[in-house]
């Protein structure tokens, strides 16, 4: 059985490794092509993330007023999160930048709490996140952060180091939320397009959360 358990393992991140390799560099040049070549894959991810919540809910959408409810929020959720990322198409930094923190973070929380392990960090919402994970997805997001914007002189909203906390743990409570969106659904992924990864919702619940948060912290600097 643990020989079994650790050829999966092997055999899953051998997959999601080559899909990253493949899909990575094609997502990083059109975002830095601008617009309207990330327009359009913005749009298409739009679409493809829609299908995917409306795949979830429809056992269930039709059903009641909650059902309708839950369906509309999560569509909405998902609008708005683009809307803003949309909004930054002429800032290829700045995207490249918050994808290099989610990135990371979702790097570093998968292997720190693969090898450490200890206490979970949410085992009714998702039993396989720990809090070694979450501290080293932290520092590695927050790593990421750092370098890039060290790198490319970046003009950041708030203090260096509260930005990136608050990206950080954004992006992995993000991640907690489709944890938790798919355990009551009852699904593994919310999709299979991608080989190793699932659907798209589960490699951009991170993104979602953070272009939120970030657009948030932007409007408060500014009041």
């Amino acid at each position: 059985m643990v020989c079994c358990k650790s050829m999966f393992f092997h055999n899953e991140l051998f997959l999601r490794v080559i899909t990253c390799l493949v899909g990575v560099p094609l997502v990083i040049s059109l975002i830095c092509l601008g617009s309207p070549y990330v327009d359009g894959l913005v749009y298409l991810l739009l679409v493809g993330m829609l299908v995917e919540w409306f795949n979830m809910n429809k056992k269930t959408v039709f059903q009641s007023l909650k059902g309708i409810s839950i369906f509309l929020s999560g569509a909405l959720y998902i609008a708005i999160a683009v809307g803003f990322l949309l909004s930054w198409r002429h800032q290829p930094g700045l995207i490249l930048w918050l994808l290099s923190i989610v990135w990371a973070t979702d790097i570093g929380a998968y292997f720190v709490g693969s090898y450490f392990g200890g206490p979970k960090l949410a085992p009714r919402i998702s039993p396989r996140k720990t809090w070694s994970g979450f501290v080293g997805g932290t520092v590695f997001g927050m790593a990421a952060g750092w370098a890039l914007s060290s790198y490319a002189g970046m003009a950041i909203p708030l203090s260096l180091f509260g930005t990136l906390l608050i990206v950080s743990v954004a992006a992995q409570i993000g991640d907690l939320i489709e944890s938790g969106v798919k355990r009551y659904f009852d699904v593994k992924d919310s999709g299979n397009i991608i080989p190793g990864h699932g659907g798209l919702l589960d490699r951009l619940d991170s993104l979602l959360l953070v272009a939120i948060f970030y657009k948030l912290l932007l409007i408060l600097v500014k009041l």
